[in-house]
């Protein structure tokens, strides 16, 4: 189960840092901007092995069994904050030269720092929302509520909340989208440059990709122990 989502995306996150890096290579030419997905990454790594070590369930047994995902979801809030101090870093410290073909908007540092948080809130958000709709509360109820009257109603329930699941990750996908244009200039005329703020938020995005894989894998550990 993980080794096949690992693998899926590790593609998925390879070739989004590959084209980010195309973009920056044609938009900037040999700058900063063509190692920017690179570094990004790379720190995000570092952040990630870090909020392992916040991974830690409480002491009493009550409190172990109330809070295992809260722990989990720990080790992701420190990582991310940690990448977010990385990120202005590498930010400031590389800021990006002017577009070759002379665009009027060259994107600040801040703004980088800001497309890379936004990367993380969106990862955040995707989290909040999966939770939302496949944890204890009330669709996942709902179902269950249906599933009493029969096998139809649990279909026509299931179909009918993974429908409406499926709403606010397009939503919060699409402002974040805008947002990072926006950010890279391509609502100030330069949309070249827009481009590669989106691919700078897709690569935030997906830099926590290793603490995402270490959480799902608590999912396999437990189906084969029989939970």
């Amino acid at each position: 189960d993980c080794a096949g989502m690992a693998a899926d995306l590790y593609e998925t996150y390879t070739v989004t840092i590959v084209a980010a890096m195309l973009l920056g290579s044609t938009i900037f030419g040999k700058s900063s901007a063509f190692f920017m997905p690179l570094l990004i990454g790379g720190v995000a790594i570092i952040a990630s092995i870090v909020g392992t070590f916040f991974v830690k369930l409480s002491r009493t047994k009550a409190e172990k069994d109330l809070y295992i995902m809260g722990s989990l979801y720990k080790g992701l809030a420190v990582s991310g904050i940690l990448a977010a101090v990385f990120f202005y870093i590498v930010a400031t410290l590389l800021p990006l030269s002017a577009p070759l073909k002379g665009a009027p908007f060259v994107i600040p540092p801040l703004n980088i720092f800001w497309m890379a948080v936004l990367g993380l809130v969106l990862t955040g958000l995707t989290v909040i929302i999966t939770e939302w709709f496949t944890g204890m509360y009330g669709p996942v109820k709902y179902v269950a509520q249906a599933s009493v009257t029969g096998h139809g109603t649990n279909i026509i329930a299931g179909l009918a909340i993974s429908m409406i699941s499926t709403v606010l990750p397009v939503i919060v996908l699409a402002i974040s989208i805008m947002i990072g244009y926006g950010l890279g200039g391509g609502f100030s005329g330069s949309p070249s440059t827009g481009l590669y703020g989106i691919a700078v938020t897709v690569v935030s995005m997906l830099s926590m990709t290793g603490m995402v894989v270490a959480i799902d894998s608590y999912g396999p550990i437990t189906d084969n122990a029989g939970g």
